[in-house]
Formats: C-alpha cells, structure tokens, sequence
C-alpha cells in the first residue's frame, strides 16, 4: 500500500506541474487512525504504532494519532514541521480560509492555516479535542 500511494501521489503531483498547476494547488493528505485487526492483521508485525499505545478503534493515541502532510510550493516552506495538535475536523475551516471564503457557523474545528503558512502567531488553538467510541471516551488538551 504504502509503494502504491507513493507512486500515485507521484503521479498527481506530475500531472499538476505539467499542468503547470503545482504552485497554485494545495496538496493535502493524511490517513486513517491507527493500524487493526481485521482481515487477521497483525497490528504488531510492523510496529504500525511504533512507540505509542493503542489500534484502531482505541482512545489511546496509537489508535487516533494520524500523519498530516502538506505540499504547496511558494507557500509552505518544504521540509518544515510543527507540532500543532489538530484533528480532521480542521480541515474544513482550514481549506475555507485558504480559499477566502467563510467556514460555515457552529463547526467544531480550527483552521490551521496559520501553522501551515508559518504564522504561528496567528494560530487559535483548541481549548481540547474529545474523541467517543461505543462506551469510550477520550480529551485531549
């Protein structure tokens, strides 16, 4: 899986620059929670978790952390980082502000346009994230 989503993010963001469209597209991507057991997986085969606790469907953060990576040339600064906390719930009021429009009313999530765009001054930050599952329930803060 992980040679294949290489090769097709390769792809996209070939065709975007021969489109000449690379540095006028936001590129965003992350991935489910958590490694599982499904189908007679092994969650401990290749350390999907590595150091942190907990799989799919956990509350512990091997079970919700996932990977964020953005890709926008001339506006995000390559190779850089940060350790904002966010949740997937930001990516709506994320791409709104970045396309100039407002995020609709009452929404839970942030945007994390600030931290993308390395304005880390300007960032609002979460108060707490919460997380429920069947019977289980998991904060952040």
């Amino acid at each position: 899986m992980i040679s294949r989503m290489d090769r097709d993010v390769g792809r996209l963001l070939m065709k975007l620059k021969e489109l000449a469209l690379d540095r006028d597209t936001l590129v965003m991507f992350s991935s489910d929670n958590g490694p599982h057991k499904e189908g007679g997986a092994n969650p401990d085969f290749f350390g999907s978790s590595g150091p942190l606790r907990g799989i799919k469907r956990d509350l512990y953060e091997g079970g919700i952390r996932a990977p964020f990576i953005a890709r926008w040339p001339g506006r995000i600064e390559p190779g850089s980082t940060a350790d904002q906390v966010s949740a997937s719930w930001d990516v709506l009021p994320t791409s709104a502000e970045l396309a100039r429009v407002d995020a609709p009313e009452g929404i839970a999530g942030l945007s994390m346009a600030p931290t993308l765009l390395s304005q880390p001054i300007r960032q609002e930050m979460h108060e707490s994230l919460y997380w429920e599952f069947k019977q289980m329930q998991t904060v952040r803060t």
